[in-house]
């Protein structure tokens, strides 16, 4: 029963091309995250340096991001994650050559970072938009969950090809598959054909950008369970990401595992990403999840004592299973807000509410990537473990002092 209904959106052309370019993309992106810090951390041997790099990657995003969330709603959104994928197929190339010709440097690394940040800002919120209009209401919980299915697939393998390739291989190999994925999308895209209503751009150009904007901003000030989330997604990303990009590759690369740490720290993203997997197939088992405020924050709170339990143990089995725990618990979260947005959010103004979703997620992460580099290097990586996993716990005990986060069903 739950196959059949998990499995009834590929009956759907553009769920279909929008799926299989998305899983490979998204297993690209996989391996670049356990291939970009060890690529970092071997040329600079700093969790400054990460922490830079991640902050350079979302700090355009934010810039841009209220821009391109205005043109997703004027123009066609697939086109212009062709030429988000595009432009990121030609710059993971000559990253390639530039590594095989033994020419990279760091500052190329924090040049990729800023590119990179320009074009997830144009591709994400078409992105986002796009699969609102292919999640039609009959299959947005089965599409939800197995596009969720698919992109922690790739977690659990991604991870570890990138490991594979940084031990066997080069980071060259792995710059150029990821490449190779954007361009697996460029043409999964190409089969997709839906209509975007285009917003009526006559008029003054900057009065109209402002009267736009503000209409993003109107739909999210309508409900409190989107905007109070989206302030707390500014804080959960923050500590959430620093973990997965600077804390969890030192604590394994550095601090337990340094002969072995590429390798490791493959096994504990892929952990995460079964985690997940296992959550995306529990949580499509239910047409409808009800307490949803309540069960969402909750899964915070369980990844937080997760997360602080990593600078308590050095047993690797332990690791695993706490990290498995984390994966499953930011998949429940996600998949509730993801399918709230969808259900919420009109499709002709989604582009703009997903920008600013976006723009809200990524608003603090340059600070909070210098931030969680500077705690690491003033009071040490284990106390700063223990302080941003206490962080999480206070941000999910929210539900319990506002009434609209409660009552959510």
């Amino acid at each position: 029963m739950i196959g059949k209904s998990l499995l009834s959106p590929l009956k759907s052309n553009p769920f279909r091309a929008l799926w299989v370019g998305q899983t490979f993309s998204r297993l690209g992106d996989c391996i670049m995250t356990v291939l970009l810090p060890m690529t970092v951390y071997s040329m600079s041997k700093s969790a400054m340096a990460m922490s830079l790099v991640m902050a350079l990657m979302f700090l355009p995003k934010i810039i841009l991001l209220p821009f391109t969330g205005v043109l997703v709603d004027r123009l066609s959104r697939v086109m212009l994650m062709i030429i988000s994928d595009l432009c990121r197929f030609v710059i993971l190339l000559i990253l390639a050559y530039l590594y095989y010709i033994n020419s990279l440097s760091i500052t190329t690394i924090y040049l990729y970072a800023v590119l990179s940040g320009i074009m997830g800002s144009l591709f994400q919120p078409a992105y986002s938009a796009v699969r609102a209009q292919v999640f039609t209401e009959d299959i947005r919980i089965s599409a939800n969950s197995l596009t969720q299915i698919s992109e922690q697939f790739a977690l659990l393998v991604g991870p570890l090809l990138g490991g594979l390739i940084i031990t066997f291989s080069s980071p060259a190999t792995g710059f150029a598959l990821d490449g190779l994925t954007f361009f697996i999308s460029i043409i999964s895209l190409l089969f997709i054909n839906i209509k975007t209503t285009v917003s009526n751009i006559e008029g003054k150009p900057i009065a109209k950008f402002y009267q736009d904007f503000l209409g993003g901003l109107q739909v999210v000030s309508k409900n409190p369970w989107l905007w109070i989330t989206i302030i707390a997604s500014a804080f959960l990303n923050v500590i959430l990401l620093s973990f997965s990009s600077v804390l969890i590759p030192w604590l394994i690369k550095v601090d337990l595992f340094s002969k072995t740490g590429s390798s490791y720290y493959g096994i504990l993203m892929s952990a995460s990403g079964a985690g997940a997997l296992f959550m995306a197939l529990l949580y499509s088992s239910k047409t409808r999840w009800t307490h949803r405020g309540i069960l969402a924050y909750f899964s915070i709170f369980v990844a937080g004592i997760s997360l602080g339990c990593l600078g308590l143990i050095s047993f690797f089995p332990i690791l695993i299973v706490l990290l498995v725990v984390v994966g499953m618990s930011i998949m429940f979260f996600n998949l509730t807000w993801e399918i709230s947005l969808q259900e919420f959010v009109p499709k002709d103004v989604f582009g703009r509410v997903a920008s600013l979703d976006l723009m809200g997620s990524y608003i603090l992460l340059p600070i909070g990537y210098i931030l969680t580099g500077w705690l690491w290097t003033s009071i040490g990586g284990i106390y700063t473990i223990f302080l941003e996993g206490f962080s999480l716990i206070i941000i999910s005990i929210l539900p319990v002092f506002i009434s609209s986060l409660r009552k959510y069903n």
